[in-house]
């Protein structure tokens, strides 16, 4: 939860933790055990609750990071209290060229052929793969903007306005294959067919997904 609002998707119960900027964190508490009698079904197992700053003076943030793998990393915030009122207004946006996290491999039953390029990688089923290659890089784009403001009626009371919003999209980059041919040139969108039984193909492949996150 951000503040007490349920972060979990309708979908399938996830959160896109990317959609919430650390830099407007004050604390995070976490509660054990079940509290689904309150927040819900995916409250069984304990609720982590994600507490943002209150305003009190002028304040403006400002961050810049970079990685490796092409990644890099801007946030911002500007926040302020006159009187009752307070405000506060950010946004992020982090991009990543990513890596290969999903190998491509074939099974194969005999390893007396002479394959070029690759390694074997047996398991437990008595049958060894052969690693042929990747589905590319998955980069990534994630981008958050949030806004909040509020009134203190009183020493105790608060209205409180709070809104996040942040999308997240990914895809694969173009495949990566690790067989060669005689003259050391790579093989791309080949099947391979191996009196050793051993079948490799390598496809190109693309996935994006879009979350949008808003609480309210």
């Amino acid at each position: 939860m951000l503040d007490g609002i349920p972060m979990n998707s309708g979908f399938n119960g996830d959160v896109e933790w990317n959609n919430i900027s650390m830099n407007n964190v004050e604390r995070i508490e976490v509660i054990r055990g079940s509290g689904s009698s309150l927040y819900g079904g995916n409250a069984m197992g304990g609720i982590i609750n994600i507490i943002t700053k209150s305003p009190e003076k002028l304040e403006v943030n400002a961050h810049f990071g970079y990685g490796e793998q092409g990644t890099s990393k801007i946030d911002f915030s500007v926040s302020n209290k006159v009187d009752r009122f307070s405000f506060m207004i950010g946004g992020q946006t982090q991009e990543t060229d990513g890596y290969a996290p999903y190998l491509r491999h074939r099974p194969v039953k005999d390893e007396d052929g002479n394959l070029v390029g690759g390694w074997s990688s047996p398991n437990n089923t008595g049958y060894g793969y052969w690693v042929i290659g990747d589905r590319g890089n998955m980069s990534a784009t994630n981008q958050t903007v949030n806004l909040m403001m509020a009134y203190d009626t009183s020493e105790t009371g608060k209205i409180k306005f709070d809104v996040q919003w942040g999308t997240h999209e990914s895809e694969y980059d173009n495949p990566h294959s690790y067989i060669k041919n005689p003259s050391g040139n790579k093989l791309d969108n080949i099947a391979l067919r191996f009196r050793s039984g051993l079948i490799g193909l390598i496809e190109q492949s693309l996935r994006h997904s879009n979350a949008a996150l808003r609480t309210l």
